[in-house]
This record gives C-alpha cells, structure tokens and sequence, in this order.
C-alpha cells in the first residue's frame, strides 16, 4: 500500500490493523472479490483513492477503536502470563 502512491494519504505507511481502515487497502479487496486473478492497481483510480485518509463508511472513532485494540490486546496478553519475566533470553 506504501509503495503504490507514498506521497498521498492512503499511501502512508499503517500499523498492521491500519490495513482494515486503509482505503487503498479496500478497494484492493473489493478489486479481488469482484475480479478474476489479483488486484491491479492500473484499473484503480489511484489519485481519488490516495487522498482519502478513511474509507467513506468509516468514521474517525472506527480509526480510534481499532488502533485502541493494540493496547489492549498487548495488556491482555501481559496479563495471561503472570510471574513470567523473561522469552527467549529476553526480559520483560
């Protein structure tokens, strides 16, 4: 998604739940859903797509929800493993 239109704002680099409110990344999925074979970036109207920072569905707290879910997945896990200090040779 990066490296297809870097300089826009769908093109900037995302966290790795960033790609589900990506807009890039949606109209990819829709490409291959509705398409034979891969998605192809030249049947894509790359420049309206790029300058959205949000898919029209989504909103703002869509963003914020899933980027807040990092958190709290990464203490839940913290949490399960109480008493455990160090994985594979590291500390925590």
């Amino acid at each position: 998604m990066s490296s297809s239109n870097a300089a826009k704002l769908a093109g900037r680099v995302h966290t790795h739940e960033g790609a589900l409110y990506n807009p890039l990344a949606r109209v990819l999925a829709i490409s291959v859903i509705t398409h034979d074979g891969n998605a192809d970036l030249s049947q894509l109207d790359l420049e309206h797509v790029c300058r959205q920072g949000l898919p029209p569905a989504l909103q703002m707290k869509n963003l914020f929800t899933t980027e807040s879910s990092l958190r709290i997945a990464g203490a839940e896990m913290l949490a399960s493993c109480p008493g455990r200090t160090t994985h594979q040779g590291k500390n925590f």
